[in-house]
């Protein structure tokens, strides 16, 4: 079966890394979703992974933060 990536983008930092559990967030939220590639897994996991930690890493170093 096929892994579908999928990138969740927002300016805001509301439940980031850090964020306080009862502080409250400015509104609105905006978020993005967007469609990465679809990867074939062929049953080589650690290849498929590897992979995967690449094109994250390439796709996430390329986002203005």
């Amino acid at each position: 079966m096929p892994v579908q990536t999928v990138f969740i983008e927002t300016p805001s930092r509301f439940l980031g890394k850090g964020w306080p559990l009862f502080r409250r967030t400015e509104f609105p939220l905006v978020y993005r979703v967007r469609l990465g590639e679809r990867v074939g897994v062929d049953g080589n996991v650690h290849g498929v992974v590897a992979g995967l930690s690449g094109y994250y890493r390439r796709e996430l170093g390329a986002v203005d933060p």
